[in-house]
């Protein structure tokens, strides 16, 4: 999955199974995290996950906004956020 993209939409839930987004590492529990909508944009909460969720190598405790650049880390699988580029109209 190296490389691959996907939105980051509030309310999507990110597991090993049962989920919206199913990642497919061990280390990842069956409901790990969600992203959720904060004021200024984006955060993530991990769900009780047995190995936590990681913004930037920082454990997560409770909802943490997430920014461009920032490094998601859930188990060994890791998400970098990004703007997503907007088409343009012609």
């Amino acid at each position: 999955m190296e490389g691959r993209s996907r939105p980051a939409i509030p309310g999507t839930t990110i597991g090993r199974a049962g989920c919206d987004v199913n990642l497919t590492d061990p280390d990842v529990s069956r409901r790990h995290a969600v992203v959720r909508a904060v004021d200024d944009g984006l955060a993530v909460e991990d769900l009780g996950s047995t190995n936590g969720t990681f913004v930037n190598e920082t454990r997560v405790s409770g909802i943490v906004q997430i920014s461009p650049g920032d490094r998601v880390r859930f188990g060994n699988t890791v998400w970098c956020l990004a703007i997503a580029e907007r088409p343009v109209s012609g």
